[in-house]
């Protein structure tokens, strides 16, 4: 997962690669390839490469081929030294996921590897970029901690006849509410999907737990449950999906929007929908962006 805040680069190439363990690869095609990468860039994915440079616990010929090309030509490693993938029919860990940065950016760069598996046979990755501001920071206002008296004031000694376009119409209308309104703490919170329930947390909450009891003590006991847990959570999420859906296009009729169906498909995917905003004026809802203005005008 590549998380990007508002960069100061006006361009960033990322690269996604693999390389099958048994191919060969030379300096020279990784030459041709990263040569052809505008910078700065970041080349992401599985080398299936082993090196303790970058925490594995042996090392190859291609690890240490990758080791002098990476030094030869100014190139950064990302990983922190946690491992990548899980070898399960051998019981054990590498670190074979790479990230491999332009030096111009390296120092920018964060990575970490996910502490669940997910699913998977390799940990997902985060590398998050962060130039001048924080991609994670939830900078929405908190209404419910709102002082609307001062903010009332604020607009009325703000915005007067003297605006005369948009652009210091919204300028003076943000300045009152940062004055008056609150921001969120913490991070943003998780896009939320209709088919997740209680069911697929338990389940989730079992492969956890499986899973650390099979990297604490990796007997072949823990290793089937493991797998078994594994195995009923990939499960229940796909049969709560598929009910989800079947609940939802059993609710359509011909009456049904195509802005309403769209909308339904988006949050199943987990996808973010853009919050309405609406005014209550007079006892009646106003959903439209002109009549909003409008009332904003007349009240202001």
């Amino acid at each position: 997962m590549l998380q990007l805040p508002q960069l100061a680069w006006k361009r960033l190439t990322v690269c996604s690669l693999y390389l099958p363990p048994n191919s060969r690869v030379s300096k020279l095609s990784l030459a041709e390839l990263f040569g052809q990468l505008p910078k700065p860039f970041l080349v992401l994915g599985d080398f299936n490469s082993h090196s303790p440079a970058w925490g594995d616990s042996r090392r190859d010929g291609r690890g240490r081929m990758l080791e002098e090309f990476t030094a030869e030509n100014y190139l950064i490693i990302l990983n922190s030294g946690e491992q990548t993938f899980v070898y399960s029919a051998y019981h054990s860990t590498s670190a074979i996921d790479l990230a491999v940065a332009s030096p111009s950016i390296a120092a920018e760069c964060s990575w970490a590897a996910h502490s669940d598996l997910c699913g998977s046979d390799h940990f997902p990755i985060f590398l998050t970029l962060s130039s001048h501001c924080n991609g994670n920071t939830n900078t929405t206002f908190n209404f419910k901690k709102a002082n609307w008296n001062r903010f009332g004031d604020l607009c009325k000694l703000f915005l007067d006849d003297s605006l005369a376009d948009i652009e210091h119409f919204t300028s003076k209308l943000l300045d009152a509410a940062r004055s008056s309104i609150p921001f969120h703490k913490g991070t943003k919170n998780k896009t939320r999907v209709p088919w997740f329930n209680q069911e697929c947390r338990q389940a989730l909450r079992e492969r956890k737990k499986a899973q650390r009891k099979y990297f604490k003590t990796p007997s072949f006991e823990n290793f089937v449950n493991f797998k078994k847990q594994k195995a009923k959570a990939k499960f229940v999420i796909k049969n709560s999906k598929k009910q989800s859906w079947k609940t939802y296009v059993s609710s359509l009729n011909s009456n049904t929007s195509s802005k309403t169906v769209w909308k339904k498909i988006r949050k199943i995917k987990g996808k973010n929908v853009a919050p309405s905003c609406h005014f209550k004026k007079d006892g009646q809802i106003i959903s439209n962006l002109k009549d909003h203005a409008d009332h904003l005008a007349e009240t202001f």
